[in-house]
């Protein structure tokens, strides 16, 4: 019997298959990776092109191209291959569970959605005023991919973009004209370049490419979720993939990703650097000022955060933004008080797994913390930047706040190396220490303090005395901040940290990686602890609280708690919605056990208050409301890494991913904010939250408060009823 190919193939495969006959010569070496079920020798199968990845069993994962496929499956050996239909959470299903896609064409009132998307022609129908239409939204992150189809209002007879304007901060000018105008900043000189409509359609019609690019994807994917469109590519997609508000202009700054960026003089010189607080606030107000120059309605997102910020909103950038967006204020060029709303991710620090928590210095006036260092590199020493892999070895730190006590110089805190032999000196408020470790193998190994250097590895405690804020109740709040920073050592062109190592060590010693902390202060004094975790392109490194001392003995679990509250480091301030992430289905029964759980990842409320104990005034509530933000299928950006190979679909515009996050369920609120924009342009950041608040859907789990507001924040988004209560 002839080999009929299509017959070991499932669905999804032969379909694939069948698309890359036609179009071969466009993509010649594209395939996709794939589950083999095999008999006997694969070894066989590997000679006609099968990579192979991995083998469970009967069934080999790999790749396949699509050029050997008729090879493959003329080989008895060769059982079933499958791409596999998708078992996961689209954006369709996400938008509709939000109730701002209906599931049937709008011919009335609202039911179960606010618009209609048909997924074979992309025609949009909807309620009046809820698509977004003529509200930008505003995207600070990784940059966009401008050519994806989820952008533009028409692909033929020639393209046109939905993008007004793209202004990457990073990217070097040939000349100071090339920069957004310094009137739109709140700095004094200009930087980046920036580009219009004009400029992203001509490159979309043939010109040359922009010099911008989203080499990291997620600028993308939550501009997609935000604001993707119902244009995509006859015969080869379908508007199934649709964003909130689909028909809102788009507004990009890309804030992230930049490496150093430096200012441009007006005579076209070199300036400073530029801080990322002036990156941040220079982002906020560009989009801001342009909008209303534009005479628009804007929401911003912000899918990021910092772990090391005090987890209160009042640091410095968060209490200039609640004065940008004051609704009290008169409106004026640095007052926004309506019309311009900013909402943020609430974190992917979740607590409950000891990277946070609360410690509490016992009667003793003294406690000894074990922190871990875990390197689960696989040797990896570059990360995925700026379109290309880097050389990365950044400090770990770990992060402690705490109220300042009437006494500061009593709290201190003195650190033991892994196999050092006794603590440092102790180290109080206004004090810094930087201590090299010269590591002796041994045996027995010893860890001896030598003078901080690139050529050793190194531990730094820096305990800052922070001066005052304003409480928003009265009065002021003071706390501490402490910083315990791990180095890496620098030799031979790489570098290695002086940790556990979770691939070469098995069974280590106690101490490897165990750097213990020893706090002394009052009685009572309460700390807030963030630890870290940083990701290299092969693996991550962990640095948490730990289980044992070096010598074994488990650690103090009454005054050391992990918690999973309190842990939204970057709230970003009371002025902003910031934004939890459920997961609508029910996927780990460990994490998340049932439909509309909280997302195991999502970070949580209340936010801390350092404020006197004596008359300790209630800080602002977060979360403000929750949205999905696990498995969210949004664009994918061309440039970003990918070290899989392509259907033919990819090249020509069809390119989606899944990403989990607060950073994915940030963007589903700003679109909702934006239909809400559209109906009433002149709300503020009050009127928002409130309206999100009028009827939201229950928490499910935890379902009852404090726990469920602290996750949740008022509940689950139902834009039908949000929409409903805009006037």
């Amino acid at each position: 019997m002839a080999n009929i190919p299509h017959l070991k193939l499932d669905i999804a495969l032969d379909k694939l298959w069948s698309a890359w006959q036609q179009e071969r010569d466009a993509s010649p070496d594209a395939g996709i990776s794939v589950s083999l079920r095999f008999v006997n020798d694969l070894a066989e199968i590997e000679a006609l092109g099968f990579e192979t990845h991995a083998v469970f069993g009967d069934q080999a994962l790999g790749v396949v191209r699509f050029k050997d496929i008729p090879r493959l499956t003329s080989h008895p050996n060769v059982i079933w291959i499958a791409a596999g239909d998708e078992r996961r959470k689209h954006l369709d299903r996400a938008v509709r569970d939000i109730r701002a896609r209906a599931s049937a064409p709008i011919a009335g009132p609202a039911v179960d959605g606010v618009w209609f998307a048909d997924v074979s022609s992309g025609a949009l129908s909807s309620i009046p005023k809820a698509t977004g239409k003529g509200v930008i939204v505003a995207v600070m992150d990784t940059g966009i991919d401008y050519t994806h189809p989820m952008f533009l209002s028409q692909i033929t007879p020639t393209k046109k973009s939905r993008i007004l304007r793209i202004w990457d901060q990073g990217l070097k000018p040939s000349a100071v004209t090339d920069c957004p105008d310094v009137s739109l900043l709140a700095s004094s000189d200009t930087y980046g370049v920036e580009f219009d409509t004009t400029k992203i359609e001509t490159a979309l019609n043939g010109g040359a490419d922009l010099a911008h690019k989203d080499c990291d994807g997620h600028g993308t994917h939550v501009a997609g979720i935000a604001a993707g469109g119902t244009t995509f590519l006859p015969l080869f997609g379908d508007a199934s993939k649709v964003g909130v508000a689909p028909e809102a202009d788009i507004v990009v700054v890309k804030f992230l990703d930049n490496g150093d960026v430096f200012y441009t003089k007006p005579d076209n010189s070199q300036g400073a650097a530029v801080s990322e607080s002036a990156k941040y606030r220079d982002g906020l107000l560009y989009c801001l000022r342009l909008a209303k120059k534009l005479t628009k309605a804007v929401v911003v997102n912000m899918s990021f955060g910092e772990a090391s910020l005090p987890g209160d909103g009042l640091d410095d950038d968060a209490r200039w933004t609640d004065s940008v967006l004051d609704p009290n204020a008169a409106a004026g060029d640095n007052n926004f008080p309506q019309g311009a709303i900013v909402v943020k991710a609430a974190g992917n620090e979740p607590g409950g797994d000891t990277i946070a928590g609360k410690i509490t210095v016992p009667a003793s006036g003294e406690i000894v913390v074990p922190l871990g260092l875990l390197d689960a590199r696989e040797t990896s020493e570059t990360e995925w930047r700026n379109c290309g892999e880097s050389v990365s070895s950044p400090d770990l730190e770990f992060h402690f706040w705490y109220r300042r006590p009437s006494a500061p110089l009593s709290v201190q805190f003195a650190v033991k190396f892994p196999y050092g032999s006794a603590f440092s000196a102790d180290v109080s408020a206004g004090g810094k220490l930087e201590l090299g470790i010269n590591a002796v193998l041994g045996p027995p190994p010893n860890d001896i303090a030598v003078p901080s250097a690139q050529n050793v590895h190194r531990v730094t405690i820096d305990h800052k005395d922070l001066p005052a804020v304003p409480h928003p109740s009265s009065g002021t709040v003071q706390r501490q901040y402490v910083r315990i920073s791990i180095g890496a050592k620098q030799s031979g062109g790489t570098f290695s940290y002086h940790s556990r190592d979770a691939n070469l060590h098995a069974t280590p010693a106690l101490a490897d990686g165990i750097y213990e902390l020893r706090i002394r202060g009052p009685q009572g004094t309460v700390f807030y602890y963030m630890g870290e975790e940083h990701w290299w392109s092969g693996g991550r490194m962990v640095f948490r609280v730990f289980e044992t001392l070096q010598n074994g003995t488990p650690r103090d679990t009454t005054n050391i708690v992990s918690k999973t509250e309190q842990t939204i480091a970057d709230p970003g301030g009371q002025n902003v919605i910031t934004v939890a992430a459920y997961d609508d289905v029910p996927r780990d029964p460990a994490f998340d056990p049932v439909a509309h759980s909280i997302a195991s990842f999502s970070s949580r409320g209340p936010l801390r208050d350092y404020s006197d104990p004596a008359s300790h005034l209630a800080v602002f509530p977060k979360p403000d409301i929750a949205a999905p933000g696990v498995e969210i299928n949004s664009a994918l950006a061309r440039e970003s890494k990918s070290t899989g190979l392509h259907w033919p679909w990819w090249y020509w515009g069809v390119r989606f991913q899944e990403l989990d996050g607060t950073s994915m369920a940030s963007p589903m609120i700003a679109g909702v904010v934006a239909l809400m924009l559209e109906k009433n342009s002149n709300l503020s950041a009050t009127d928002v939250r409130t309206h999100l608040s009028a009827a939201p859907r229950a928490a499910v789990q935890p379902a009852t408060p404090p726990a469920s507001t602290n996750a949740y924040g008022a509940g689950m988004v139902d834009v039908v009823s949000a929409h409903k209560d805009v006037p």
